[in-house]
């Protein structure tokens, strides 16, 4: 890569090695390149990995070089145990990604994806953050998605689970709500109107009638999840409470990761994570 690289410790999020002395000395804690493949990099790299369990990775969503740039750093993790990467979105998103990840034809597959489901995935909208994710799966890594739903994602999760339900009460009802959704984001999108996305008309009465009809704990964990969404998104749409709209959600992300890291603790004690996050999001 002939770019020129400004890469600071504090950017990177090494946690353990990082202090409030630190942070006021940027200066004394960055360092230029011209390659990520630079035996200075990857020196500096190994030197934090090899004593870490948590690496993260802060973004502005949509910059395609933040793809290349985690897969480097995935790739100098694979000698320290570093299997997982987990990213800013729910557990269906993730699981999509995965899937897709796996196939030959996963640009096409996730162009696809985007073409039934437009915007139901953001921010992972480029080829180079599907390289990343296409290597993740080669090297039989996993991915993580801890963020709650993304508003305009109701759709796509009632389709998953249409598809992943036998229970034909359950499905015929995700049917009609999956073309309310629909017609809902067709809708906002053609005309230009924010609140006639379906999260605003999906309500409590409708949520309590699909988890009564439920069987699944999995399919269960899912409605929880669009639920928790329509409250977080409440927070900054209708009672104005800013703060408590980050706080929440940042809590919702602690407890999805920790689903994930005690199934993922079967399987070894410590498991080591490669998070990429928004970097504002992920500080709030």
């Amino acid at each position: 890569m002939k770019k020129s690289y400004r890469f600071l410790a504090i950017f990177l999020c090494f946690f353990i090695r990082i202090n409030a002395q630190q942070e006021s000395r940027v200066s004394e804690n960055s360092f230029q390149l011209s390659s990520l493949e630079s035996e200075e990099f990857t020196s500096f790299v190994k030197t934090y990995l090899k004593n870490s369990q948590f690496v993260m990775v802060g973004e502005q969503h949509g910059i395609k070089e933040v793809g290349a740039f985690t897969n480097i750093i995935y790739n100098i993790g694979q000698d320290f145990g570093y299997r997982t990467l987990c990213i800013e979105t729910d557990a269906v998103a993730a699981d999509k990604i995965e899937r897709i990840a796996k196939q030959n034809n996963s640009i096409a597959l996730a162009k696809q994806l985007n073409t039934e489901f437009a915007y139901a995935i953001p921010f992972y909208n480029n080829e180079d953050d599907y390289e990343l994710f296409k290597n993740v799966v080669a090297k039989k890594g996993n991915i993580w998605g801890i963020d709650q739903t993304f508003m305009v994602q109701f759709r796509m999760n009632f389709d998953h689970l249409i598809k992943t339900t036998s229970d034909k009460t359950l499905k015929s009802k995700l049917m009609v709500l999956k073309n309310k959704a629909t017609a809902a984001f067709n809708n906002a999108v053609n005309n230009k109107k924010y609140d006639a996305n379906y999260i605003f008309q999906y309500d409590e009465k409708t949520h309590n009638e699909l988890m009564k009809l439920a069987q699944k704990d999995e399919t269960k964990e899912v409605l929880k999840q669009l639920w928790k969404t329509k409250e977080i998104y409440s927070y900054n749409t209708i009672t104005r409470e800013y703060y408590k709209n980050n706080n929440v959600r940042g809590q919702l992300m602690k407890e999805n990761f920790i689903r994930y890291y005690k199934n993922a603790q079967q399987n070894e004690e410590f498991p080591k994570v490669i998070f990429k996050l928004g970097a504002n999001h992920a500080a709030k």
